[in-house]
């Protein structure tokens, strides 16, 4: 028997706009949660899971854990309409 982790990995890109039309770029780092990673594999191995409806995003200063299942402070949550596959080599 074998006992591994999906090794996933997130990154969240935010581009702010000011009120002269600067634009800034952010990239961060973005941990993957036990939850997370649980709904990766059920997908792999069928759709018994539904499809992920929501992005939310949070200010909170308590640091990610892996077991976390919703944000301490959840600032923003927009609804996914639509998705985009990245491949990379």
């Amino acid at each position: 028997m074998f006992d591994e982790k999906i090794k996933a990995t997130g990154q969240v890109s935010f581009v702010l706009t000011d009120e002269n039309g600067n634009i800034k770029q952010q990239d961060s780092k973005n941990l993957v949660v036990d939850p997370g990673l649980a709904f990766i594999a059920s997908r792999m191995v069928g759709t018994t899971s539904a499809v992920m409806s929501h992005m939310a995003i949070g200010t909170g200063t308590t640091a990610a854990a892996d077991a976390q299942t919703a944000l301490v402070t959840e600032s923003a949550r927009v609804a996914l309409t639509s998705s985009t596959v990245v491949t990379t080599t």
